[in-house]
């Protein structure tokens, strides 16, 4: 991506996502939750545990957004070559039409990034119950956010397609290359589900050593 367009996603389209999930309802469990604050071992283990959850789930939309844009360079660039795209030999043939084709896999691939992150996100309103659970829709203000995230990202993605005229090029892209990307959308909350509901389980027995560490102390320091 350009500098233009990482300061566009980080500037905005981020906090645009970001900032409404601080309006959650709260967790109607929380207050029977231990967090081990005062034992280093298992703070560090719960940090490296969501951590890992949190890459499998987002592991799969990154390599997907990678292959989205190797592909809508290959086919947006006069058909060319795999070795031109990554970059084995070039020529004068190859290097024609290669600005404008860049321009436009790198729209798309941030058009795509955006659309996923505004679906991913609503996963994040509770880090162990399900969305059917604990419905984003609640979230009137992350709702309109996410909305307007998708739209800016699309008058956005029109405004740099107009200024080269590379409207065109759209069309070129074949139309299961669309399928995959709007049709990825099911399967990264599936994915997000599967995963919230593997570290629901490890968060289950967590809490169960922590209640454990808790008693056993507690009747350690018991004067009975």
């Amino acid at each position: 991506l350009t500098g233009l367009q990482i300061a566009w996603l980080v500037c905005l389209i981020l906090p645009l996502l970001a900032l409404p999930l601080m309006t959650c309802p709260p967790d109607p469990d929380v207050m029977h939750m231990l967090n081990g604050k005062n034992l280093p071992n298992y703070r560090l283990r719960g940090i490296g545990k969501f951590a890992t959850y949190m890459s499998i789930r987002m592991a799969p939309s990154i390599l997907l957004t990678t292959a989205l844009f190797l592909w809508a360079l290959q086919v947006l660039w006069n058909q060319a070559d795999w070795k031109n795209v990554f970059g084995d030999e070039t020529n004068d043939v190859a290097i024609n039409n290669y600005s404008s084709s860049l321009l436009v896999a790198q729209n798309v691939v941030m058009f795509a990034s955006v659309y996923y992150l505004a679906l991913t996100s609503a996963s994040f309103h509770n880090h162990t119950n399900s969305i059917l659970q604990f419905s984003p829709a609640k979230n009137a203000v992350w709702l309109v956010c996410a909305c307007f995230a998708l739209v800016f990202q699309i008058v956005f993605f029109a405004i740099s397609l107009a200024v080269t005229s590379n409207y065109s090029a759209l069309s070129i892209l074949p139309w299961y290359f669309y399928v995959v990307l709007f049709v990825w959308a099911f399967a990264l909350i599936i994915i997000d589900e599967l995963m919230k509901k593997q570290y629901k389980k490890w968060f289950k027995r967590f809490q169960l050593e922590l209640r454990l560490e808790f008693d056993t102390k507690l009747g350690m320091h018991s004067p009975i």
